[in-house]
């Protein structure tokens, strides 16, 4: 699946501290999947990149994703 790609992309560059990077694969992958954890590192690397405002609204959707099972 294309998402599961593209968010195991993004968390590999995540992991090696590659904020800037990891944002377009997650991105990618949050807006093709149906999967809280996408949000969640999503919002983590917008927290990282000093983007504190898209985190918490990229928390707030995995959260809300999380909710429903």
């Amino acid at each position: 699946e294309k998402a599961a790609k593209s968010y195991a992309d993004g968390v590999a560059l995540f992991a090696a501290g590659r904020y800037a990077d990891a944002e377009p694969p997650l991105q990618s992958a949050a807006a093709n999947g149906a999967d809280a954890r996408y949000w969640y590192f999503l919002g983590l690397t917008q927290y990282q990149l000093g983007r504190q405002a898209d985190a918490a609204a990229a928390f707030k959707k995995g959260a809300a994703l999380e909710a429903r099972g």
